[in-house]
């Protein structure tokens, strides 16, 4: 996994990053308003996740790691990296059950 980056994803970048997601899956679309961390190999993201504001909450929403790519710990990671940047804030998410420790 060292040959794997964690950023926050540019602005011009979320079209990318939409694509990567469309692929995996993730069906909910990004505000240009969303902070969006991904995970990098050789110029293709491999995973994502999105921070929200909602009602004034700070939201954890659509965390995702390419099929090939899960159980390697860079969910993990992007997880941390996420949190690293809440510096203390308060952030909710909403699993699903089976997922759950995951987040916790």
């Amino acid at each position: 996994m060292s040959n794997v980056t964690f950023r926050i994803a540019s602005l011009p970048e979320h079209p990318r990053v939409q694509a990567a997601y469309t692929t995996w899956g993730y069906r909910s679309g990004i505000s240009p308003d969303d902070i969006l961390y991904v995970a990098e190999r050789g110029g293709e993201f491999v995973a994502a996740v999105r921070r929200t504001q909602e009602h004034g909450l700070v939201l954890l929403r659509g965390m995702h790691v390419a099929p090939e790519q899960q159980r390697k710990g860079i969910g993990s990671r992007l997880l941390g990296t996420f949190v690293e940047h809440l510096h203390g804030e308060a952030c909710y998410c909403l699993p699903y059950q089976h997922l759950r420790a995951f987040y916790s």
